[in-house]
């Protein structure tokens, strides 16, 4: 966040209220860098923080550190560990955060079955993502 023509304190005040105002943390797997990259700035761009890892195997290590995740997007196929026993292996741990899985084919099912809340089909339009964060994290609609 770039502040320019005020004063530190002011700086501060307005970089405090920023931090305060984020909306949750959302982990992102997906080992398309560019999906990840777009992903996470339309959700950093609507107040979320995003920790983007590449596979399964990164996720269940960041989980393992942290687990105030508000949400989980995570993508089919991956190596070390795909989405769908990625989703299996959260729900294993009894980990109960929102998951939305994803893929270029019609995996909903499988995600479903494995405990996923809901699906997108690549491609899709950020406006379904969006819809989808305010069903799960009742948020207001994003601008």
């Amino acid at each position: 966040m770039v502040v320019i023509g005020l004063t530190n304190t002011t700086k501060s005040g307005i970089i405090k209220h920023f931090v305060k105002t984020l909306k949750g943390k959302i982990l992102i797997a997906d080992d398309v860098e560019h999906v990840r990259r777009l992903l996470a700035e339309f959700l950093s761009l609507h107040g979320y923080e995003v920790y983007m890892v590449r596979d399964g195997k990164e996720a269940t290590e960041a989980l393992e550190k942290d687990r105030s995740f508000s949400l989980i997007i995570t993508d089919s196929g991956m190596p070390n560990m795909d989405g769908i026993d990625l989703v299996i292996h959260i729900r294993n741990l009894g980990i109960n955060v929102p998951i939305i899985g994803m893929s270029c084919e019609n995996k909903e099912n499988e995600f479903r079955r494995a405990g996923a809340d809901h699906f997108l089909l690549k491609p899709f339009h950020l406006d379904t993502l969006q819809s989808i964060l305010r069903m799960i994290l009742n948020e207001q609609p994003l601008i």
